[in-house]
Protein backbone atom coordinates (compact mmCIF):
# COMPACT_ATOMS: atom_id res chain seq x y z
CA UNK A 1 0.00 0.00 0.00
CA UNK A 2 1.29 3.41 -0.52
CA UNK A 3 1.25 6.55 1.39
CA UNK A 4 -0.08 9.86 0.23
CA UNK A 5 1.48 12.27 2.34
CA UNK A 6 -0.40 15.87 1.79
CA UNK A 7 0.56 19.55 2.86
CA UNK A 8 -2.02 22.09 2.23
CA UNK A 9 -2.74 25.76 3.44
CA UNK A 10 -5.55 26.53 4.75
CA UNK A 11 -5.17 30.54 4.20
CA UNK A 12 -6.73 32.16 6.83
CA UNK A 13 -6.07 36.20 7.49
CA UNK A 14 -9.12 36.78 9.70
CA UNK A 15 -8.84 40.69 10.13
CA UNK A 16 -7.51 41.83 6.74
CA UNK A 17 -9.84 40.22 4.90
CA UNK A 18 -13.12 40.37 6.98
CA UNK A 19 -14.24 41.58 9.93
CA UNK A 20 -13.11 40.00 12.65
CA UNK A 21 -16.70 38.82 13.45
CA UNK A 22 -16.09 37.23 9.63
CA UNK A 23 -12.70 36.04 10.20
CA UNK A 24 -14.00 34.55 13.11
CA UNK A 25 -16.74 32.39 11.34
CA UNK A 26 -14.34 31.34 8.87
CA UNK A 27 -11.56 30.19 10.82
CA UNK A 28 -14.37 27.86 12.77
CA UNK A 29 -15.50 26.35 9.84
CA UNK A 30 -12.02 26.10 8.70
CA UNK A 31 -11.01 23.99 12.21
CA UNK A 32 -14.62 22.09 11.95
CA UNK A 33 -13.37 21.05 8.44
CA UNK A 34 -10.53 19.83 10.09
CA UNK A 35 -12.09 17.92 12.95
CA UNK A 36 -14.24 16.09 10.73
CA UNK A 37 -11.14 15.02 8.42
CA UNK A 38 -9.40 14.09 11.54
CA UNK A 39 -12.91 11.70 12.33
CA UNK A 40 -12.58 10.55 8.45
CA UNK A 41 -8.54 9.88 7.83
CA UNK A 42 -6.86 8.08 10.44
CA UNK A 43 -3.51 10.22 11.02
CA UNK A 44 -4.72 13.22 9.30
CA UNK A 45 -2.59 16.01 11.12
CA UNK A 46 -4.11 19.61 11.20
CA UNK A 47 -2.18 22.54 12.77
CA UNK A 48 -2.48 26.24 12.61
CA UNK A 49 0.45 29.05 13.11
CA UNK A 50 -2.43 31.65 14.21
CA UNK A 51 -2.45 31.69 18.11
CA UNK A 52 -6.23 33.83 17.78
CA UNK A 53 -7.78 31.01 15.87
CA UNK A 54 -7.14 28.85 18.47
CA UNK A 55 -8.47 31.71 20.64
CA UNK A 56 -11.66 31.52 19.47
CA UNK A 57 -12.04 28.01 18.83
CA UNK A 58 -11.64 28.56 22.78
CA UNK A 59 -13.52 31.15 23.18
CA UNK A 60 -16.89 30.28 20.66
CA UNK A 61 -16.66 26.37 20.16
CA UNK A 62 -14.94 25.19 23.33
CA UNK A 63 -16.37 21.23 22.31
CA UNK A 64 -14.23 21.86 19.32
Amino acid sequence: MKKIHLICNAHLDPVWLWRWEEGCTEALSTFRTAERFTDEFPGFTFNHNEAILYQWVKENEPDL
